[in-house]
């Protein structure tokens, strides 16, 4: 979550809200962070990509969650963190 504020207001922001003008490069570091996270826990459960997005029941685009590239869902992050047998909140 990133506070993204604005002449007079105020947000906390996940990054693409639409409410952003552009990308800052506050949402681009949490995604990339994220994905970092999800790529060092899934090597350390010893799964493939392919094997967690079985697991986590979807992202077909995990490679683009792991690079930063893709927002993922609060659902999938929890169906990932599942998988991979991590809480929610180490990602």
């Amino acid at each position: 979550m990133l506070l993204v504020s604005f002449p007079g207001q105020a947000h906390l922001c996940l990054g693409g809200c639409g409410k952003c003008k552009e990308e800052t490069e506050g949402h681009l570091r949490h995604r990339k962070l994220i994905g970092e996270a999800i790529r060092r826990y899934r090597k350390q459960a010893d799964l493939t990509q392919e094997a967690l997005a079985e697991s986590a029941d979807h992202p077909e685009y995990l490679g683009e969650i792991e690079r930063g590239e893709k927002i993922i869902s609060i659902e999938a992050l929890l169906r990932m963190a599942k998988a991979i047998e991590v809480f929610p909140r180490e990602i």
